[in-house]
């Protein structure tokens, strides 16, 4: 019986090969462009306020609500979806419309 086991190939676990090393990487970079995207309309805050496009501090925050409201839903819908489709598909299917967006 135990000859049996060993018959059935080994898949090695993705920490024990070097593309966890590229995961980590790129898993930095995605979260540096989604700090930098978060952080833009409190840089750019003087800029909105001049003449030009004459929004008011309250304006400016808007940009934030906006841009948080669906990261408090996605995340509870994306756990479902993971649950229907399984993880290695799911965040594939994930990485690869962050890297589009």
């Amino acid at each position: 019986m135990n000859e049996e086991l060993d018959l059935v190939p080994q898949t090695p676990s993705i920490r024990q090969t070097n593309l966890r090393w590229v995961m980590l990487v790129f898993g930095c970079i995605f979260l540096m462009g989604s700090y930098f995207c978060y952080d833009i309309p409190a840089v750019a805050q003087p800029t909105f306020e001049n003449s030009y496009y004459d929004l008011t501090a309250l304006q400016v925050n808007e940009m934030y609500i906006i841009y948080s409201l669906p990261n408090t839903v996605l995340p509870l819908l994306g756990g479902i979806f993971l649950d229907k489709i399984g993880v290695r598909p799911g965040l594939l299917m994930f990485t690869i419309i962050l890297t589009i967006g």
